[in-house]
């Protein structure tokens, strides 16, 4: 392998001189821009101090970060350091948390100072480190140095993801999965110029997010512009201020800014949105592009491998998540002849399983193809992806589990089992009781419980008891 992400993206810096590669959003009137010499510069500092704190080759490194410069400065000095970046998602609550915490022992905690305090339980005898917008700053330090993790070099980060088992897997994610993903959504897909900007405020712990805002930006010359809000209107001045050419997100939030848009919005920048992480439907994309003007580049890809798939420039079109990448192979495992199947991919930078999970990585294989737990079908030379065979689904745009919901469930003595189902952005639930209960002072005790257990966005939308 000839490079990591990191050399990667400090070789690309090193080209750029002084134009700016990163604009950070911070709120409507404030926008913070660094340029291409100077996040240089602090990724060789980070990566310095990182060492003198005891990081080193090996090291886990559990990330709880939000979008900001910092993360990417964060994430390219650990991995110049050969440490290795466990993503963890900042909502993530009891069970998530119980989950990374154990699976992968991770010495070392990088986290937002106000996050810390529900982190707490999890933190005694590892390296804590905060960050607030100010400064980044060792909080404790392991009594002794840690033991590096029994990983391959090729091995860039651990990132958690769901295949319906009722707990979070993480999985190996190679340093060229990032850089062949990325030369795919580029090349084949966005085909950006050098010096546009593109706009993201999806969460840059997710790969599309890791993959499409961070490493296209830095190794083809684009400048990322980093917001930390969904807010519509901030978005819309943003795009207008900045002359953004292309944003990144998922459609649930495409769809919120189409409703936002009046009649006076006029964004004459705007060239494309990508578009990934969960279903675009045929009338959605015909309103964005009619909204919008723009191109509207919809594609399909999992943590394991992205992307899989994606239309590209020109070629786009409505219903389908493009062409097969070039580089990945993919064929649909039918079992009654049909056109529809299990989505079954390949290609030399896949994960190569899940951290410390054996059995589950042993299961996503049919022999050296990956199962992607997904329904598809092929349009001519564009595949279709119809639905989720493996008990998860998405909550804007982010996978859920609906085997962990119900487990969070039946934590409830009062439960004896419950159905967790997908619903129209959300998850619903039926429960079965064991013993008689007032339901509707019951349920808010449930929803209680369940945000204290997990995520926020997979508590269900509603509970009913089973029919």
């Amino acid at each position: 392998m000839n490079h990591t992400i990191a050399s990667a993206a400090l070789d690309a810096l090193q080209q750029w001189g002084n134009h700016p590669c990163l604009v950070e959003l911070r709120d409507a009137k404030n926008a913070l821009p660094v340029s291409a010499d100077e996040l240089r510069r602090r990724i060789l500092d980070a990566s310095a101090q990182l060492s003198r704190w005891g990081l080193q080759r090996g090291t886990l490194v559990a990330l709880f970060l939000e979008n900001s410069i910092d993360f990417v400065v964060i994430l390219l000095a650990l991995v110049r350091l050969k440490a290795v970046p466990v993503f963890g998602k900042l909502e993530y609550r009891t069970l998530e948390l119980n989950e990374v915490f154990e699976n992968s022992n991770p010495p070392v905690v990088i986290s937002e100072q106000h996050h810390l305090s529900l982190l707490e339980p999890y933190l005694r005898g590892r390296t804590v480190i905060s960050r607030t917008d100010q400064a980044v700053r060792l909080v404790q330090q392991r009594a002794e140095p840690a033991e590096p993790a029994d990983l391959a070099d090729e091995v860039a980060s651990v990132n958690y993801t769901y295949r319906g088992y009722g707990y979070p897997l993480g999985a190996l994610v190679s340093h060229q999965q990032y850089l062949d993903g990325a030369r795919v959504l580029q090349e084949e897909g966005l085909q950006a110029a050098s010096g546009d900007r593109m706009l993201y405020s999806i969460p840059m712990s997710h790969i599309f997010t890791l993959v499409g805002c961070i490493m296209v930006p830095l190794l083809y010359g684009l400048t990322g512009i980093i917001a930390r809000t969904i807010h519509p209107r901030v978005l819309f001045d943003a795009i207008d201020e900045l002359r953004i050419q292309h944003v990144t997100a998922v459609p649930e939030l495409y769809a919120l800014l189409r409703r936002a848009a009046g009649d006076s919005t006029q964004l004459p920048s705007l060239q494309a949105f990508v578009c990934g992480g969960s279903v675009l439907s045929d009338s959605e994309y015909h309103a964005l592009r009619e909204t919008f003007g723009v191109e509207v580049l919809h594609g399909y890809g999992l943590t394991e491998f992205t992307p899989v798939s994606r239309n590209s420039r020109g070629k786009a079109r409505a219903g389908t998540v493009g062409p097969v990448c070039q580089g990945v192979e993919c064929r649909i495992d039918s079992k009654d002849g049909s056109a529809a199947g299990e989505i079954l991919v390949r290609t030399g930078s896949m994960s190569a399983g899940y951290y410390r999970r054996p059995r589950e990585s042993r299961q996503s294989r049919a022999g050296d193809w990956l199962r992607t737990g997904d329904i598809g079908h092929f349009d001519g030379d564009h595949l279709v992806f119809d639905a989720e065979v493996k008990l998860t689904c998405k909550v804007n745009g982010v996978i859920v589990d609906l085997e962990e919901i119900r487990r969070a469930l039946c934590l409830d003595p009062d439960i004896a089992d419950a159905i967790v189902r997908a619903h129209q952005n959300s998850v619903e639930a039926e429960i079965v009781p064991a013993r008689h209960f007032a339901l509707n002072e019951k349920i808010s005790q449930i929803r209680a419980s369940l945000k204290q257990l997990l995520a926020p966005y997979k508590v269900p939308k509603t509970i009913n008891l089973q029919r």
